[in-house]
Order: structure tokens, then sequence, then C-alpha cells
């Protein structure tokens, strides 16, 4: 079950909630300006294609990630997985990635759609095959649930082809509701889907 959407952004560091709805537009501004203020946030970024040349996909996110300020710490490998949940028999190449940005989860978010749509995504209503998707997985510590983001990813720990290359890149991260080590997580899946590495 998903968690429900409260448009509360809870930041460990403070163990409080902002709700950002409620404030006056100046002060949500001044909240988020600190926010970038205080240093860089690291991000895990998990990047899918299976329409097109997949793996030219893959480098190209990445290129225009780096071009958008983000700082690419690690790259896991590349790995090709059957599809889950969609409508479609072509199999995905699926990466993680680790970065560094100082851009707050919201404006990471605008970063991430800017580029799916620069390399060709259009967006529908179902599911289905797309030369790229980008998806935040984790942002630190932090927990968020608005209308437009859920942070860790609500289905993260339900995906191989997320786990295996997190895992690959981060075993000992801690996923920051469950308090779990992502290789932990890994280890227990109930995933079934075909994720090979390349």
């Amino acid at each position: 079950m998903m968690p429900e959407k409260t448009g509360k952004i809870e930041s460990n560091s403070k163990n409080h909630f902002i709700n950002v709805r409620n404030l006056p537009e100046c002060l949500t501004g001044c909240i988020m300006d600190s926010y970038t203020k205080f240093g860089t946030m690291r991000y895990f970024l998990s990047l899918g294609s299976n329409l097109g040349n997949r793996k030219n996909n893959l480098e190209r996110a990445i290129e225009l990630l780096s071009k958008a300020g983000l700082h690419i710490v690690s790259t896991s490998s590349v790995y090709e997985t059957e599809p889950v949940g969609i409508g479609t028999e072509s199999w995905f190449y699926n990466q993680v990635l680790e970065v560094e940005t100082g851009l707050v989860p919201e404006e990471l978010l605008l970063q991430v759609k800017r580029i799916e749509k620069q390399i060709g995504r259009v967006y529908q209503k179902s599911l289905s095959s797309r030369p790229i998707d980008i998806d935040i997985l984790l942002a630190g510590e932090e927990k968020m649930n608005t209308e437009s983001l859920q942070i860790p990813h609500s289905r993260m720990t339900e995906r191989n082809f997320v786990l295996y290359p997190l895992a690959e890149i981060a075993p000992e991260v801690i996923h920051p509701i469950l308090n779990e080590k992502i290789l932990d997580l890994l280890e227990k899946s109930e995933d079934r889907f075909i994720v090979k590495k390349l």
C-alpha cells in the first residue's frame, strides 16, 4: 500500500515536519534556499530504457545530468531486466547513479523531467515503453511525501532491477524508513523477474 500523500517534508536531521503548502510563498522560498546553502545532498537515481538504443539512452541521460550541474559520484553496471508491470515484451537496460547536487528534491525532479523529455520521453496515462525513465530513489536520509514526489521511492524495495544495481554501488546504505541496508533488502526481495548484469 502506498503511503498517504500529505504534502509534508520530514528532515531526520531536524526531526520535524514542514507543511510547505501552508506557508507563504516567500517563506517557502527561504526554506528551500537555506536547504541548499548548507551543502550538497547525496541522491541515488535509477535509470531505465527499453525503447530505441537503450545503452545510448542511458549514456545520454548521464551526460545531461552532468551538464545540469550534478556531480556523478559513481555508476553501477548496466543490467538487462525483464519488464515489470507494463504491457510490453521489450526488456530494459537499467542502471543506478550516485550523484551530489545542491538542488532540493523538487528542483532535481524538474531537472529529471526536463532531461527525460529532451531524450524523447512522452508521458502517457498508462505505463509503456520509453527511451528513458529516471527515478529519484534516495535523498540522503530525507523522507518526503508530496503529490509529485515520494522519497524514498515507494516501490524501490519491490524491484530487483533497482536493488541489484543499487546494492552494487551502495550495499551499506540504510533505507531511511525501513532502517535496513540495501544489500539486506535485496537478499530479502521476493521479486522473481529476471535481472542480468551486462
